[in-house]
Protein backbone atom coordinates (compact mmCIF):
# COMPACT_ATOMS: atom_id res chain seq x y z
CA UNK A 1 0.00 0.00 0.00
CA UNK A 2 1.00 3.43 -0.65
CA UNK A 3 1.37 5.30 1.85
CA UNK A 4 3.09 9.13 1.94
CA UNK A 5 5.04 9.86 4.93
CA UNK A 6 2.88 12.24 7.05
CA UNK A 7 -0.03 9.34 6.80
CA UNK A 8 1.93 5.70 8.25
CA UNK A 9 0.80 4.84 11.37
CA UNK A 10 3.49 3.24 12.99
CA UNK A 11 2.03 2.73 16.69
CA UNK A 12 1.68 -0.82 17.31
CA UNK A 13 -0.67 -0.71 19.87
CA UNK A 14 -3.23 1.67 17.94
CA UNK A 15 -3.11 -0.48 14.95
CA UNK A 16 -3.92 -3.41 17.10
CA UNK A 17 -7.36 -1.51 18.36
CA UNK A 18 -7.84 -0.69 14.99
CA UNK A 19 -8.09 -4.18 13.62
CA UNK A 20 -10.01 -4.92 16.54
CA UNK A 21 -12.56 -2.43 16.36
CA UNK A 22 -12.55 -3.09 12.59
CA UNK A 23 -12.69 -6.78 12.31
CA UNK A 24 -15.07 -7.08 9.32
CA UNK A 25 -12.18 -7.65 6.95
CA UNK A 26 -11.43 -8.56 3.11
CA UNK A 27 -8.66 -11.57 2.69
CA UNK A 28 -6.92 -11.74 -0.32
CA UNK A 29 -5.43 -14.46 -2.29
CA UNK A 30 -4.04 -15.24 -5.90
CA UNK A 31 -4.83 -18.03 -7.53
CA UNK A 32 -2.64 -18.90 -10.98
CA UNK A 33 -2.20 -15.31 -11.17
CA UNK A 34 -5.80 -13.85 -10.17
CA UNK A 35 -6.70 -12.08 -7.43
CA UNK A 36 -9.50 -13.79 -5.15
CA UNK A 37 -10.97 -11.44 -2.09
CA UNK A 38 -13.57 -12.71 0.79
CA UNK A 39 -15.12 -10.46 3.23
CA UNK A 40 -15.66 -11.93 6.74
CA UNK A 41 -15.37 -11.29 9.90
CA UNK A 42 -12.12 -12.27 11.64
CA UNK A 43 -10.28 -12.40 15.45
CA UNK A 44 -6.71 -10.52 16.10
CA UNK A 45 -4.77 -11.92 18.86
CA UNK A 46 -1.27 -11.61 20.39
CA UNK A 47 0.57 -14.86 20.97
CA UNK A 48 4.20 -15.20 21.85
CA UNK A 49 5.35 -11.83 20.20
CA UNK A 50 3.62 -12.98 17.40
CA UNK A 51 0.21 -11.30 15.80
CA UNK A 52 -2.27 -13.50 14.31
CA UNK A 53 -5.72 -13.35 12.73
CA UNK A 54 -7.69 -16.05 12.65
CA UNK A 55 -11.35 -16.83 10.81
CA UNK A 56 -13.11 -19.34 8.45
CA UNK A 57 -14.28 -19.69 5.23
CA UNK A 58 -17.45 -21.56 3.41
CA UNK A 59 -15.59 -24.94 2.91
CA UNK A 60 -17.65 -24.26 -0.72
CA UNK A 61 -15.89 -20.83 -1.50
CA UNK A 62 -12.18 -22.69 -3.20
CA UNK A 63 -10.20 -19.67 -2.02
CA UNK A 64 -9.50 -21.45 1.25
CA UNK A 65 -7.33 -23.83 -1.60
CA UNK A 66 -5.04 -20.85 -2.35
CA UNK A 67 -4.02 -20.27 1.06
CA UNK A 68 -1.23 -22.17 1.73
CA UNK A 69 0.61 -21.63 -1.94
CA UNK A 70 1.62 -18.10 -1.29
CA UNK A 71 1.52 -14.97 1.02
CA UNK A 72 -1.88 -13.73 1.80
CA UNK A 73 -3.58 -9.82 2.47
CA UNK A 74 -5.96 -8.89 5.09
CA UNK A 75 -7.29 -5.40 4.33
CA UNK A 76 -9.09 -3.67 7.50
CA UNK A 77 -11.18 -1.07 6.36
CA UNK A 78 -12.12 2.36 8.64
CA UNK A 79 -14.30 5.16 8.44
CA UNK A 80 -13.62 6.85 5.38
CA UNK A 81 -15.64 10.98 3.68
CA UNK A 82 -14.82 12.69 1.26
CA UNK A 83 -13.13 16.18 1.99
CA UNK A 84 -14.43 19.35 -0.22
CA UNK A 85 -11.59 21.69 -1.13
CA UNK A 86 -14.17 24.12 -0.84
CA UNK A 87 -13.67 23.80 3.16
CA UNK A 88 -10.01 25.00 2.51
CA UNK A 89 -9.04 28.73 3.04
CA UNK A 90 -7.40 28.86 -0.22
CA UNK A 91 -7.82 26.81 -4.05
CA UNK A 92 -6.47 23.90 -4.18
CA UNK A 93 -8.01 19.92 -4.95
CA UNK A 94 -10.89 17.92 -2.90
CA UNK A 95 -9.51 14.65 -1.86
CA UNK A 96 -10.99 11.39 0.82
CA UNK A 97 -9.45 10.43 4.47
CA UNK A 98 -9.80 7.36 5.33
CA UNK A 99 -8.03 4.79 7.37
CA UNK A 100 -6.97 1.22 6.39
CA UNK A 101 -4.28 -1.47 7.85
CA UNK A 102 -2.77 -4.21 5.12
CA UNK A 103 -1.37 -7.05 7.05
CA UNK A 104 0.46 -9.67 5.05
CA UNK A 105 1.29 -12.89 5.88
CA UNK A 106 1.87 -17.11 5.84
CA UNK A 107 -1.57 -19.11 6.78
CA UNK A 108 -2.27 -22.48 8.63
CA UNK A 109 -5.48 -24.06 8.00
CA UNK A 110 -7.60 -24.87 11.38
CA UNK A 111 -9.24 -28.12 11.86
CA UNK A 112 -10.73 -29.96 14.45
CA UNK A 113 -11.37 -28.67 18.21
CA UNK A 114 -9.00 -25.86 17.63
CA UNK A 115 -11.98 -25.09 14.79
CA UNK A 116 -14.35 -25.76 17.08
CA UNK A 117 -13.20 -23.40 19.52
CA UNK A 118 -12.20 -20.52 17.39
CA UNK A 119 -16.32 -20.54 16.13
CA UNK A 120 -17.70 -20.62 19.73
CA UNK A 121 -15.68 -17.93 20.96
CA UNK A 122 -16.34 -15.56 17.97
CA UNK A 123 -19.78 -16.89 18.61
CA UNK A 124 -19.93 -15.41 22.10
CA UNK A 125 -17.73 -12.30 21.43
CA UNK A 126 -20.76 -11.16 18.96
CA UNK A 127 -23.85 -12.67 21.02
CA UNK A 128 -22.63 -11.27 24.27
CA UNK A 129 -23.75 -7.57 22.81
CA UNK A 130 -27.62 -8.93 22.15
CA UNK A 131 -29.99 -8.34 24.50
CA UNK A 132 -31.15 -11.71 24.58
CA UNK A 133 -27.80 -13.76 23.42
CA UNK A 134 -27.88 -17.24 21.64
CA UNK A 135 -25.59 -19.72 23.93
CA UNK A 136 -23.73 -22.68 22.35
CA UNK A 137 -25.98 -24.77 24.90
CA UNK A 138 -29.27 -23.62 22.68
CA UNK A 139 -27.75 -25.14 19.53
CA UNK A 140 -28.66 -28.70 19.11
CA UNK A 141 -25.37 -30.06 18.61
CA UNK A 142 -26.14 -32.62 15.48
CA UNK A 143 -27.22 -28.70 13.73
CA UNK A 144 -23.60 -27.45 15.01
CA UNK A 145 -21.84 -30.48 13.81
CA UNK A 146 -23.32 -30.11 10.33
CA UNK A 147 -22.94 -26.40 9.96
CA UNK A 148 -19.32 -27.29 11.43
CA UNK A 149 -18.20 -29.54 8.61
CA UNK A 150 -19.21 -27.09 5.98
CA UNK A 151 -16.39 -24.40 6.89
CA UNK A 152 -12.76 -24.34 7.05
CA UNK A 153 -10.77 -22.17 9.89
CA UNK A 154 -7.63 -20.10 9.13
CA UNK A 155 -4.84 -18.65 10.82
CA UNK A 156 -2.57 -15.62 9.50
CA UNK A 157 0.96 -15.15 11.16
CA UNK A 158 1.56 -11.44 10.80
CA UNK A 159 5.01 -10.72 9.38
CA UNK A 160 4.77 -7.45 7.94
CA UNK A 161 1.64 -4.77 8.13
CA UNK A 162 1.27 -1.58 6.60
CA UNK A 163 -1.34 1.17 8.37
CA UNK A 164 -2.19 4.69 6.45
CA UNK A 165 -4.15 7.17 8.38
CA UNK A 166 -5.17 9.92 5.92
CA UNK A 167 -6.77 12.69 8.37
CA UNK A 168 -5.46 15.86 6.33
CA UNK A 169 -2.54 15.84 8.63
CA UNK A 170 -0.90 17.60 5.17
CA UNK A 171 -3.43 20.72 6.10
CA UNK A 172 -2.80 23.54 8.90
CA UNK A 173 -4.89 24.38 11.33
CA UNK A 174 -7.47 26.54 10.23
CA UNK A 175 -8.16 24.21 7.08
CA UNK A 176 -7.70 21.19 9.73
CA UNK A 177 -10.70 22.70 12.12
CA UNK A 178 -12.90 23.73 9.18
CA UNK A 179 -12.91 20.29 7.25
CA UNK A 180 -13.59 18.62 10.72
CA UNK A 181 -16.76 20.73 11.16
CA UNK A 182 -17.76 20.41 8.16
CA UNK A 183 -17.11 16.24 8.76
CA UNK A 184 -19.62 16.75 11.63
CA UNK A 185 -22.15 17.58 9.85
CA UNK A 186 -22.42 14.87 7.52
CA UNK A 187 -22.89 11.11 7.28
CA UNK A 188 -22.44 8.88 9.71
CA UNK A 189 -19.07 7.57 8.48
CA UNK A 190 -18.28 11.70 7.86
CA UNK A 191 -19.09 12.22 11.59
CA UNK A 192 -16.72 9.17 12.49
CA UNK A 193 -13.76 10.59 10.19
CA UNK A 194 -14.40 13.92 12.12
CA UNK A 195 -13.75 12.20 15.60
CA UNK A 196 -11.06 10.25 14.98
CA UNK A 197 -9.20 13.61 13.27
CA UNK A 198 -10.19 15.32 16.55
CA UNK A 199 -8.84 12.26 18.55
CA UNK A 200 -5.23 12.17 16.64
CA UNK A 201 -4.96 15.60 16.79
CA UNK A 202 -4.63 15.65 20.43
CA UNK A 203 -1.94 13.53 20.95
Amino acid sequence: MYIPKQYKETNDEEIFQFMQKHSFATIVSVKEGSPLATHIPVEVSKRDGHWYITGHLSKANPQWKTFEKGEVLIIFQGPHAYVSASWYDQPNVSTWNYEAVHVYGNVDLIEGDALKEMVIAMMRKYESEMKKPVKIEDIPKNVFNRDLKGIVGFELRVTRMEAAYKLSQNRHDDDYASIVSHLERGNEQSQQVASEMKRKQKK
